[in-house]
């Protein structure tokens, strides 16, 4: 009648058909399965009373009064119960219900759970959620504020918040979301982008240990792939030697209409080094980047920990790291080949848009302003060198020597008669007829 599975991120739901033929879910979270065991049995007791319009039995009525209002209202969700009034529920409780639910990659998953400390920590894990106002959202973006926290940090809890108390809205837990007038700022912090030279990269490279380390750099500054995802999603038979150009699998964008993969240059700068892991690899085969860097710790996180081991590299070289040191490499690169090629052309390359490029990616370098002051030089060379402009004048042009004077132009230029009537007899080609 019912079913128990465990979803690929450890959850626990049950599955039944209600009476319309349909398959309806309630997910009860990452519970022990005695626990969920439990619950099933009840299901599916209240699936019995459904399909013979009779009330539950007693044990099943008695466990509906004291069962929380987060999986209550699943089951009303689904038509098993009626709706509970939802006024008690906490946002504890529904931050425990909805990330339950959540189907996400590890890194998104990370920044929601930041949004949600926070969020408990200014308002309190028991606070009701119909009990925080437009006010109190205000006061809660004031706070990150006053904190210290960066202006991108508090743009993505804000944004984050919007998010969580839109769907109590769907969910009919409130009537409106108190962050739905609250402007979150931009996540761009333009203070934390660095364009990475191509001779810092040199340095780099001299300091990696290995050849695969060479090429988590150079498909990052040369190829401006997203690290590590794309990275190791990269597969040998994603690489068309032939036509020189590479397939990149992008997971970021993977929920987006036609946008799972994207097509690249064969970069000049990356052949030696994807000829020398192929040759390594034994004519490649599988996966690009091998498997030492493909586990994950207990949050998600590729391990082991790219972002601190390129740090020591980067140190190694003698070079100061620079902020987001993988970002700004991709970053360094799409400012780089725009000076080449048309944005359109390059964000279709990288797998962004054209505004998230100009906000986010692209930036002024000292060279600019180098080559703006040797183009003002070279234009104050050119202009003594070229014909100026004779100046306006007021008084009258000296007449020429007599040498150059033409009698005859000249008593026509005294005359202020019309000239027009200055011209052929009126006869024609015939002879006169007089």
């Amino acid at each position: 009648m019912a079913s128990l599975s465990t979803e690929a991120h450890g959850g626990r739901q049950v599955q039944f058909v209600d009476l319309n033929g349909k398959r309806r879910s309630v997910r009860l979270g990452k519970i022990p399965v005695k626990q969920a065991e439990a619950i099933l049995v009840r299901i599916e007791s209240l699936v019995s009373a459904r399909a013979g319009n009779t009330a539950p039995d007693p044990q099943t009525a008695a466990w509906l009064k004291d069962v929380g209002d987060v999986l209550y209202e699943r089951l009303a969700r689904v038509g098993l119960v009626a709706a509970r009034n939802s006024t008690r529920v906490t946002l504890a409780q529904y931050f425990d219900e909805y990330f339950a639910s959540l189907s996400i990659k590890p890194s998104t998953e990370r920044n929601y759970k930041a949004a949600r400390r926070e969020l408990e920590k200014h308002f309190g894990t028991d606070r009701l959620v119909t009990r925080i106002t437009a006010a109190d959202a205000e006061g809660f973006k004031r706070a990150m504020r006053d904190s210290g926290l960066a202006q991108a940090t508090t743009a993505k809890y804000i944004k984050v918040a919007r998010q969580l108390f839109r769907r109590a809205v769907k969910q009919k837990l409130i009537d409106e979301s108190p962050f739905s007038e609250i402007s979150a700022g931009s996540q761009t912090n333009s203070t934390r982008l660095r364009f990475v030279p191509r001779e810092a990269i040199e340095r780099v490279l001299a300091a990696c240990p290995d050849n695969e380390w060479r090429l988590l750099v150079v498909l990052s500054r040369f190829g401006g792939l997203r690290c590590p995802s794309e990275h190791l999603a990269l597969r040998w038979e994603d690489i068309d030697w032939a036509r020189g150009r590479i397939t990149i699998n992008s997971p970021k964008t993977e929920g987006n209409e036609n946008q799972e993969t994207r097509v690249i240059p064969l970069f000049p700068e990356l052949v030696p080094h994807l000829r020398e892991a192929a040759r390594e690899a034994g004519g490649g085969t599988g996966y690009v980047i091998t498997d030492r860097y493909r586990r994950k710790d207990g949050y998600g996180r590729v391990g082991p920990n790219l972002g601190t081991q390129f740090k020591r590299i980067i140190r190694r070289a003698g070079l100061q790291p620079w902020p987001r040191v993988w970002h700004n490499l991709r970053a360094s690169r799409q400012t780089e080949l725009t000076e080449r090629f048309p944005l359109h052309v390059v964000c279709e390359w990288l797998g962004n848009t054209t505004t998230v490029a100009t906000q986010s990616y692209l930036f002024v370098r000292e060279s600019d302003f180098a080559a703006a002051m040797q183009e003002g030089v070279k234009k104050a060379v050119q202009n003594p060198v070229q014909q100026p402009a004779e100046e306006g004048r007021t008084d009258s042009k000296a007449p020429p020597p007599d040498n150059e004077k033409v009698p005859a132009l000249q008593a026509l230029a005294k005359r202020c008669d019309d000239l027009q009537p200055i011209g052929m007899p009126p006869e024609g080609l015939e002879p006169s007829t007089r």
